[in-house]
């Protein structure tokens, strides 16, 4: 198959793009509800450490659309993570919900994590 640079430079930011706001939706509806409740803080975090690499592996071959958009995904995941963090617990005490090392290493069945 014979394809141009230019070709794959619009398949990529077209690719990067799509990626890049699929995060979106889910971040506006957890900013407006307040409700993260159901993201996996797991799941969270290996997306991030995921984007940041390929953040990284597209800085390495020197191709920046490769790392903005991954930026550009980093930054919402990462502001899914610190709502997580802030959001209330569900024991009824107020107090925001401990997100730590310990708890993505450990299964809580008690707080959902």
């Amino acid at each position: 198959m014979n394809v141009s640079q230019a070709e794959l430079e619009v398949l990529g930011t077209v690719s990067g793009l799509l990626t890049s706001a699929s995060y979106l939706p889910q971040v506006l509806q957890s900013w407006r509800t307040r409700r993260t409740r159901d993201l996996n803080v797991k799941m969270l975090v290996m997306i991030a450490v995921g984007l940041t690499g390929w953040a990284l592996y597209g800085a390495g071959l020197g191709q920046p659309v490769m790392v903005v958009f991954n930026i550009v995904a980093l930054v919402q995941v990462c502001s899914l993570l610190v709502l997580k963090a802030l959001e209330p617990r569900d024991d009824g005490t107020g107090g925001a919900r401990r997100v730590g090392i310990c708890e993505l290493a450990t299964p809580n069945q008690e707080n959902n994590v």
